[in-house]
């Protein structure tokens, strides 16, 4: 049964009513905290066959026509900003009262730290460490930055042939730095590897053979924690031929 055109006139008017005030979460009857990008589509959908202007071509609707357009609109843009992860992350600091320049130097430092994770793939440390330095300093309350800067400024001091640091003092502070975000990263393998990598450097084979460990443990196809254990064994078997060299010898000579 078709509805009475004051009644659709009535619907119209409430829910353009809403627009100024309410979220993007609010217009798609979403939950912010619950949100599931996965669901976003099908909702979009309901909503957008519900506010097409098309499905109001059979009511005298006047000025209430051009409503429907822009509750349409306002739909559409939500979906388009809610379903664009950085687009909605974005929008979340707005809603949570960061400024436009807050909000910009959030993204610029995310930008900046991106690139320094590529340097330091790349093995261009100093690189790396030039960014996230920048990416910091823009964003000194991310945890994950200040960790990549400490641990690519471990990577640039000088290393002796056997790869001890030779500002032995610094590797320590970077050292015990990262030790107090162990908690943070319990999970995260990359953490994991550069805690061991400092101190396999600073002489702590057995802290760092446990590290490698748990960073495997976390994600066996992490390339850096196999290559750090291989390392670990190479050095293990060098010591160990070392020693039966050494008894042979001593063997020879008491013979």
């Amino acid at each position: 049964m078709a509805r009475d055109v004051e009644e659709v006139r009535r619907e119209i008017n409430e829910m353009h009513a809403q627009l100024e005030e309410a979220t993007h979460y609010d217009l798609l009857g979403i939950d912010r905290e619950s949100f599931d990008k996965s669901k976003l589509g099908g909702i979009f959908r309901n909503l957008a066959k519900k506010w097409h202007v098309d499905r109001y071509s059979s009511y005298d609707l006047g000025p209430d026509r051009e409503k429907v357009q822009q509750i349409f609109s306002a739909i559409n843009n939500a979906h388009r900003t809610l379903s664009n992860d950085s687009a909605r992350e974005e929008y979340d600091m707005e809603l949570d009262g960061e400024d436009a320049a807050d909000i910009a130097a959030l993204l610029s430092s995310e930008s900046i730290f991106l690139k320094g994770k590529n340097f330091l793939k790349q093995g261009a440390y100093k690189g790396a460490f030039d960014q996230f330095e920048e990416a910091h300093e823009l964003n000194p309350e991310d945890k994950s930055i200040l960790v990549h800067k400490l641990y690519a400024e471990y990577l640039i001091i000088p290393k002796t042939k056997d790869g001890a640091p030779l500002n032995i003092k610094r590797a320590e502070e970077i050292g015990d730095a990262l030790k107090e975000f162990d908690d943070d990263f319990e999970n995260d393998d990359a953490f994991k590897v550069f805690y061991g990598t400092v101190m396999l450097g600073l002489g702590n084979e057995r802290r760092a053979k446990y590290y490698f460990h748990e960073a495997l443990m976390l994600n066996p196809n992490n390339m850096d924690a196999k290559r750090q254990q291989r390392l670990l064994e190479m050095r293990a078997e060098r010591e160990a031929n070392k020693g039966f060299f050494a008894k042979l010898m001593e063997k020879f000579k008491g013979g």
